[in-house]
């Protein structure tokens, strides 16, 4: 349950991103879901 709320959170910021909204997010919340997902992937 705590993994998919991680992605869920992740896909949050990225849809921000993507729809221009980048006062909703910090750098290092964009640095983060980046590694995470980095990370994510490694351990399939």
């Amino acid at each position: 349950m705590a993994k998919q709320k991680q992605i869920t959170a992740w896909a949050e910021i990225g849809n921000k991103a993507a729809h221009g909204d980048w006062g909703k997010y910090t750098d290092q919340d964009a640095t983060a879901m980046v590694s995470g997902v980095e990370m994510l992937v490694a351990d399939l």
